[in-house]
């Protein structure tokens, strides 16, 4: 994968909602944007894991391809469509994930990008943390900016930070001190990490919420029942990225990071 001033931003979502979930500020906004689903393969028949039976599951190909058809008509809401790899989510798979075959296939299915979003880990899920090193690998290479997105419900868990709301901060819920644990695993000092909140209007958090709504098989589980999470007023107007890296500030600060091998 190759930096190019003139391609589509990459949006990479590891699962078939994490980029409306996350990232709708950057699916709505003018211009080019790629979103490719990274672990959407459909596996073969077989038990139902925990999550899947909470969404009302009863066979999983059934199930993943109720998926894919949920995510093209959210996307299609931001005029997007997207594309799809086969790696299997990390909940139907055992065998261990090979990060090299990972990494050629975004690059295969995305030869080239102006700026790739990829998630920030918030959580600690396998299958974003491969992601996004899989994207700061490819972005090294590339010499293509890389920004995270914290990811959504497990950033927001118990609601956002004062400094993204605006609202007084609790002294006894430091709400982020999870995000800590997440982003000091990301391959560049902490301070690096530069914070960006953005809060979408009205008229996009409610688009936003009409595409999350096009996961019928999801977004009950997501939303948190009948709590609501997603859809509290403190809660889904806004979305964080980080900027990660990109080639100018490695030069200009003589920051590198290790690739991998």
């Amino acid at each position: 994968m190759q930096h190019q001033a003139g391609a589509p931003i990459l949006v990479l979502s590891p699962h078939l909602d994490d980029a409306v979930l996350s990232a709708w500020g950057i699916l709505s906004s003018p211009g080019p944007v790629a979103v490719l689903n990274v672990f959407a393969g459909v596996p073969d028949r077989g038990p139902v894991p925990r999550w899947d039976r909470m969404c009302g599951a009863e066979d999983v190909r059934v199930h993943m391809r109720a998926r894919i058809e949920e995510d093209r008509a959210a996307l299609a809401l931001a005029g997007r469509t997207p594309a799809c790899l086969d790696f299997l989510d990390g909940h139907y798979r055992d065998d261990a994930l090979d990060p090299g075959r990972l990494r050629d296939a975004i690059a295969a299915a995305v030869p080239t990008a102006s700026l790739i979003y990829a998630p920030a880990g918030i959580g600690l899920h396998r299958d974003h943390l491969a992601v996004r090193d899989a994207a700061f690998e490819l972005g090294l290479r590339g010499e293509i900016p890389l920004r995270l997105y914290a990811d959504l419900p497990y950033a927001v868990r118990f609601g956002w930070p004062s400094w993204v709301t605006r609202e007084p901060a609790d002294p006894a819920l430091r709400v982020d001190a999870d995000w800590d644990a997440a982003l000091t695993t990301v391959p560049v000092d902490r301070p690096a990490l530069r914070a960006s909140p953005r809060r979408l209007d009205e008229a996009q958090a409610a688009a936003k919420l009409g595409a999350l709504r096009r996961y019928r098989t999801q977004f009950a589980a997501l939303n948190h029942g009948p709590v609501g999470l997603l859809e509290h007023p403190l809660v889904l107007p806004y979305e964080v990225e980080f900027a990660a890296w990109s080639p100018t500030s490695a030069r200009s600060s003589g920051a590198a990071i290790a690739a991998q091998s």
